[in-house]
């Protein structure tokens, strides 16, 4: 069983799981059973099912492109419902399906104004055509950066220190020997208090084991069970990872990547640049259609547009659906960030029922900006001082 599941049994020891890895990649007669084909063949998957399904459409019935366009989309919807998180195969990888379906929608969608919209939009809407270039132009680039900029991996047990912590507002003085610093995945030193960071404070400079949790010194909490670290503040292990994630907000399987301290702020400047461009697409689709249907009602404009340029409709209508979605998204976001609370946090926070201290609105707008412009990092709410999942002492009594 260990050997068809190698996943499971790697969060029982890193040491085991490096030997199961190694005997189960070997398969038998020799073969590996690393599914290299299939994970691309889930990341090509949706720009390939789009892309013979606009071929034909063009190809059979150009008058009619709805007829073979609309069962297409449905059937990816269908296929893209029946999909999980990781693909079905022994080695448990991440499923890269909805990655491929955000870069092909994000491709087609340009490629469609590029080719379709543009040459027809231009000298009635010179100033719409250069937006929606310039945004073309920012979105893919951004993207890109995106997927390749890590997000904080964790990969040593933090260092110990030793602190006094005081917690003026609740009256009371907190003395612990607590863990200020740890190295990231990319050798920056993170962990602890934003102003022990600046001043390059490093504690005494021992890694803490899992003697200082068992001591009592450190909580059961600050222990990750599957990579057998001593986990830094604010810091979640992520099980589709399958590391730990400083500061982090939640895995985004349409980017195959945890959203946290060092990609939150791009990530959602991405959000605002899609809607950006959501928008100015839906404008320019809306100007191709009143020019090149001219002469036509709203009724009839809009039955001609979906039987013979299928394509543009339905790219018009995920628009649509995903613009939606942007702004509830870019809402919460902006909602958590002015709260100084990750998305992980407000779900501890919600399970336990805690009551919770609002911040003023000024600063909350103090805590948004200095988060857009990164000038430093946005200050947490008082409640919120969540150490890995760890509350303070004196909020602990608060909700009993």
């Amino acid at each position: 069983m260990l050997l068809i599941y190698p996943a499971y049994a790697s969060y029982s020891n890193t040491e085991t799981a490096d030997y199961l890895r190694a005997w189960t990649s070997r398969g038998s007669g020799g073969r590996a059973l690393q599914p290299t084909w299939l994970w691309y063949g889930s990341l090509l998957l949706p720009a390939l099912m789009c892309a013979a399904a606009i071929t034909l459409a063009y190809a059979l019935v150009p008058n009619m492109q709805v007829v073979i366009a609309g069962p297409g989309i449905l059937l990816l919807a269908q296929v893209l419902i029946m999909q999980q998180h990781r693909i079905k195969h022994p080695c448990r990888w991440a499923n890269p399906v909805f990655l491929g379906l955000f870069v092909a929608g994000a491709s087609y969608a340009a490629i469609c104004y590029i080719i379709k919209l543009s040459p027809v939009i231009m000298a009635d809407s010179p100033q719409l055509n250069y937006l929606c270039m310039a945004v073309i132009v920012v979105l893919f680039p951004m993207l890109a950066l995106l997927l390749w900029k890590d997000p904080g991996r964790v990969s040593q047990s933090r260092f110990r220190g030793d602190r006094r912590h005081s917690n003026q507002s609740d009256g009371i003085t907190e003395n612990r020997d607590d863990d200020l610093l740890t190295k990231s995945g990319d050798g920056s030193l993170i962990g602890g208090s934003d102003a022990d960071v600046r001043h390059g404070c490093h504690g005494s400079g021992e890694v803490a084991t899992i003697a200082d949790v068992a001591s009592g010194r450190l909580p059961q909490e600050c222990f990750c069970g599957f990579c057998e670290i001593i986990m830094p503040e604010r810091t979640k292990h992520c099980r589709i990872c399958d590391c730990c994630i400083h500061d982090m907000d939640h895995h985004c399987l349409f980017l195959m990547k945890c959203i946290a301290r060092d990609n939150h702020r791009l990530f959602v400047l991405l959000i605002v640049t899609m809607v950006i461009a959501m928008i100015a697409f839906l404008c320019a689709v809306y100007r191709y259609v009143t020019l090149v249907y001219a002469g036509r009602n709203f009724l009839e404009k809009v039955v001609a547009a979906v039987l013979t340029d299928s394509v543009v409709s339905i790219i018009a209508v995920g628009n649509v659906l995903t613009l939606m979605w942007c702004f509830g998204l870019l809402r919460f976001q902006c909602g958590m960030i002015a709260i100084g609370r990750t998305t992980v946090q407000n779900l501890q926070l919600l399970r336990q029922r805690r009551s919770l201290r609002y911040m003023s609105l000024r600063d909350q707008i103090v805590n948004v900006a200095n988060f857009i412009v990164g000038v430093k990092r946005h200050c947490e709410e008082p409640c919120c001082d969540i150490l890995s999942g760890v509350y303070k002492e004196a909020d602990r009594k608060e909700t009993v």
